[in-house]
């Protein structure tokens, strides 16, 4: 909001169709926090007796909330034309996810061979 401010004192009109993208990304958010059910938490842990959830979009990729989120941080950056924040946002989640999928897949992997 400070780079939108500081570029343009929010005199631009937001683009319907970055707008609309962001309404996509909401509704693929909640398919796949549905899909995940129960098993949706901020944390890395590991139920006993839960199965690799593969449904909805996790039938077709692994992480897609994450997926998502990185596209969020780029198109509601767009949608102010916060192009630095942009770079910022979507740089910083895209190493935070080369910590955290890599934590979550040997959470995973640990669990299921010594089940």
């Amino acid at each position: 909001m400070i780079e939108s401010f500081l570029n343009h004192s929010w005199n631009r009109d937001a683009s319907i169709i970055v707008f609309s993208l962001f309404i996509l990304l909401q509704t693929f958010r909640f398919w796949s926090l549905w899909s995940l059910g129960r098993y949706w938490n901020t944390k890395v842990i590991v139920l006993p007796d839960a199965k690799v959830v593969d449904r909805g979009p996790y039938k077709w990729i692994k992480h897609p909330n994450y997926w998502i989120v990185g596209l969020e941080l780029l198109v509601i950056s767009l949608l102010f034309y916060a192009y630095i924040t942009a770079i910022i946002f979507v740089s910083a989640h895209l190493w935070l996810m080369t910590k955290r999928i890599p934590l979550e897949n040997r959470a995973l992997k640990q669990y299921f061979i010594n089940k």
